[in-house]
């Protein structure tokens, strides 16, 4: 994930929605590195998790989990 082209300040979404179990997160950008924090995911209908934003493992530069509710810890 490029932030090519943009500020070079911080970047910061808001992934997911705070009112669902799971999927919600938050994506910090800078300078070409991503930090993703408190990262969950979430089944459907045919139990195949859901996550709230598709990255290569490779492109994440940290993970930082808050807090031990399963939809982060739990996989």
């Amino acid at each position: 994930m490029s932030v090519k082209g943009e500020s070079k300040g911080v970047r910061i979404r808001i992934l997911g929605s705070g009112r669902e179990v799971g999927r919600a997160a938050i994506a910090v950008e800078h300078r070409e590195r991503l930090v993703l924090l408190d990262y969950g995911f979430n089944f459907d209908e045919n139990d195949q998790p859901i996550y709230p934003l598709h990255v290569r493992p490779k492109d994440v530069e940290a993970l930082v989990l808050t807090h031990s509710h399963l939809d982060h810890i739990g996989a």
